[in-house]
């Protein structure tokens, strides 16, 4: 009787597996389908290709692409900064509802949109989303007082204002757009940055060394630029840990992190330091080193 038992259960333990290997196969055919199907009918890039966000066709869906690679698409290396950043920004940038132009929240309430309906790639943005709104000095609940970003997707915002975007940088000088590379979690060290940034250059650093620079040693996680001007300031929800980069590029001290009442764990310093060493006392290493100007004293 055991016995029987015991083979009635090993044989439900084979069904079971079968039928859960069948699901999975069910799965990824419904999801080989259906991605067929977005290949070829009206699917969009919304970086190369139009119709993305909208309904319009203006250069050529992604499907015709893919048969005649010849047809025409967008080129964003092509355009001028503006409109380069603009196809990043038109994801990677919080921002609110165009037609809060002139109508308020409570009419466009069930339809509102955070993404900008009708953009394609090569258009003006500006026309198409109003950019998350802040104003210097007021913290909101996704920008600190400076502007810098509480939460993911601000990184555009911040761009924006910042002096790289102002000087012709773009988004893709920097970041690959086909393999995303760097990201937050996986940089490429100082390699990316000294392409512009060597040392004695005009731009910057002054100093001859990575050492004489950061006043840490060479191989420390203290000479990796991204750790000291793009320090992890944003959250992905409100329990999440800080892991989202600011891309504002300016240093920010621990006076100023203070002044801007920002958590003391945005601040680069304290980020690496909170155990050993006070931002009242991180603030004194940075004057003693002539690392912080007269903007910065207060």
């Amino acid at each position: 009787m055991e016995d029987d038992i015991c083979n009635q259960e090993e044989a439900l333990k084979k069904i079971l597996k079968i039928l859960l290997v069948c699901c999975v196969i069910i799965v990824a055919f419904l999801a080989y389908k259906s991605a067929s199907k977005l290949s070829t009918s009206k699917a969009r890039d919304g970086c190369h290709f139009t119709g993305y966000m909208s309904k319009q066709v203006r250069v050529e869906p992604g499907s015709k692409h893919a048969k005649d690679p010849d047809s025409q698409v967008y080129v964003a290396s092509m355009s001028d900064p503006i409109r380069q950043n603009e196809v990043c920004l038109q994801c990677h940038m919080r921002n609110r509802d165009i037609r809060l132009k002139d109508h308020n929240m409570s009419e466009i309430y069930g339809d509102a949109k955070d993404y900008p309906y009708g953009y394609e790639a090569g258009m003006p943005l500006v026309e198409y989303k109003l950019p998350a709104p802040f104003t210097m000095g007021h913290e909101t609940k996704e920008f600190y007082t400076n502007g810098v970003g509480k939460k993911n997707r601000t990184q555009g915002n911040e761009f924006v204002n910042s002096i790289k975007a102002k000087h012709g940088i773009t988004c893709i000088n920097c970041h690959d757009p086909h393999t995303l590379a760097p990201t937050a979690q996986n940089n490429t060290g100082n390699k990316l940055y000294l392409k512009c940034h060597g040392f004695g250059s005009v731009i910057g650093p002054h100093q001859d060394s990575l050492e004489k620079h950061t006043h840490h040693k060479a191989d420390s996680k203290g000479s990796l630029c991204v750790e000291c001007h793009m320090p992890k300031t944003g959250r992905h929800t409100g329990k999440s840990p800080l892991t989202v980069r600011s891309h504002m590029f300016g240093f920010v001290t621990p006076n100023k992190t203070r002044k801007y009442k920002m958590p003391d764990e945005t601040n680069a310093c304290f980020a690496c330091h909170k155990h050993d060493r006070s931002m009242e006392v991180l603030q004194k290493d940075l004057q003693k080193w002539g690392m912080v100007d007269w903007t910065h004293r207060n």
